[in-house]
């Protein structure tokens, strides 16, 4: 009897699985190359309400202390939504330009901008957050606290 037969729906069904895997791992969302649940690592989401075309964030204010601390801003589209982070995305004025460094889109993902706050300078920072997409919502000025 010629078991070779019976090979092939072994050998299918291993083909089957392997194509899923490939077809899964182009669909997957990329991973993070940042830890919000890292000491001294704040993340902030900011969403696009599609009613009312306004920008919101979930930290208004942020309150921190000390030194090092990292700021990531998460934009979470809705469904059908797809804003992004301008270079300019998030703009701190006056003396916070020179208090948070390093600030920028994220290079691998557009819906994350990053900032640092290595010396924790005490104040009130104020920030204005904008995107980039239609329609495009009025600008956000939230506030950094640094105790």
């Amino acid at each position: 009897m010629d078991r070779s037969i019976f090979a092939v729906p072994g050998i299918l069904s291993a083909c089957a699985l392997a194509a899923t895997l490939v077809l899964t791992a182009a669909y997957a969302p990329s991973v993070q190359a940042f830890d919000c649940a890292l000491p001294r690592h704040h993340c902030i989401k900011v969403t696009v309400d599609a009613a009312t075309n306004t920008l919101a964030v979930d930290a208004d204010p942020l309150s921190k202390k000390g030194t090092g601390h990292q700021v990531h801003w998460v934009l979470d589209n809705e469904p059908g939504q797809s804003y992004t982070f301008p270079a300019t995305g998030i703009a701190f004025s006056g003396s916070g330009a020179r208090v948070f460094t390093n600030c920028g889109v994220d290079p691998a993902n557009a819906h994350v901008f990053h900032c640092a706050d290595p010396t924790g300078t005490k104040g009130t920072y104020k920030y204005t957050v904008t995107v980039s997409g239609n329609p495009r919502p009025p600008a956000l000025d939230p506030r950094v606290i640094n105790n």
